[in-house]
């Protein structure tokens, strides 16, 4: 109700164009990095499970790369309102103009604030995501359709 009240239906989604424009690239960023990382990572040398450990973890590293800004913008836009124009969040027009002030204001490093403790939420998720997936691919070919993937491990 304060938020209807103070800013308007417009309030509920304060940083969505910071998402909306950047998820596309955080997104391939993401996927990339799992794809180039299999490559990367030799199957044989680790065994599967261990490859897809890595390998997803990698990808949330590249990831975090473009999504820790996207993160940092959306929530600031979200905050400022609350916490005020004296707080360090800033008093921001849209996220075009977040990412250039935080840039000004606090450098390039402003925008990577929370990298690594955001790799440390998503990673056990990365984990368990990709193993699941993987090893589950792997286990519809063999065994429900008879036949290998063409990316499967041996089990």
């Amino acid at each position: 109700a304060k938020i209807i009240a103070n800013e308007g239906i417009r309030g509920f989604y304060r940083g969505f164009g910071a998402v909306f424009t950047g998820i596309p690239f955080a997104s391939g960023a993401y996927f990339g990095g799992y794809e180039g990382a299999k490559m990367l990572v030799p199957a044989d040398t680790f065994g599967p499970t261990a490859t897809y450990i890595v390998t997803g973890m990698l990808a949330q590293s590249l990831a975090g790369v473009a999504y820790t800004p996207l993160d940092v913008v959306k929530e600031r836009l979200q905050a400022q309102h609350v916490l005020g124009a004296a707080h360090s969040a800033g008093n921001y027009k849209h996220f075009a103009n977040a990412y250039a002030t935080i840039v000004k204001t606090e450098g390039i490093r402003g925008l990577f604030k929370g990298y690594w403790a955001s790799n440390f939420t998503w990673w056990p998720w990365n984990i368990a995501y990709f193993v699941t997936y993987e090893h589950g691919r792997d286990f519809v070919a063999r065994e429900l359709m008879g036949v290998g993937s063409k990316d499967a491990l041996p089990p």
